[in-house]
């Protein structure tokens, strides 16, 4: 049984030491909550959509859980390559900016282990067959077939989906 206060110190005490314990529990859910946050991100892969029309793909795969970044210009996805490392890139071939073989290989220069895979127009898709050589994984005709994405996105993220 736990003795109550009962000199006005031990009242003040007794008060101090509820008032800690509340906010030392406050703060181990706050901190609960950012490692849960954490941990999710960590759990999905990291996604690099390089598309100046982006938001159907953009919202599928935010909707399932993957970290979704858009660069709607080339000198965007040149920038964001340089300061992380992608999983996958979605790369539309006919962006503004730069030809799309250009842009790939400055985005692999920055992120040599991401999976890439072009999407775009279907004249010069026709002429990636070289796609091997440039260690292009896919090729996707616009409009992309969603679950085609989801399935490539799901095998090649670095997380446990």
């Amino acid at each position: 049984m736990i003795a109550l206060p009962t000199t006005d110190t031990e009242l003040a005490l007794h008060t101090e030491l509820a008032a800690l314990h509340t906010v030392r529990t406050n703060y181990l859910t706050h901190a609960n909550s950012l490692l849960d946050e954490i941990i999710r991100k960590m759990q999905h892969g990291s996604v690099l959509i390089v598309d100046d029309d982006a938001s159907s793909l953009h919202s599928v795969l935010t909707a399932h859980g993957y970290n979704t970044t858009v660069a709607p210009t080339s000198s965007l996805a040149i920038t964001l390559a340089k300061s992380h490392q992608y999983d996958i890139i979605f790369l539309d071939w006919c962006i503004p900016g730069k030809s799309g073989l250009e842009l790939y290989f400055d985005l692999r220069e920055s992120n040599p282990d991401a999976v890439v895979v072009v999407t775009g127009c279907h004249h010069l898709l026709d002429t990636l067959s070289d796609k091997i050589k440039l260690d292009i994984y896919a090729c996707l005709r616009k409009p992309v077939d969603m679950d085609e994405v989801l399935q490539i996105t799901k095998e090649h993220s670095n997380g446990w989906i």
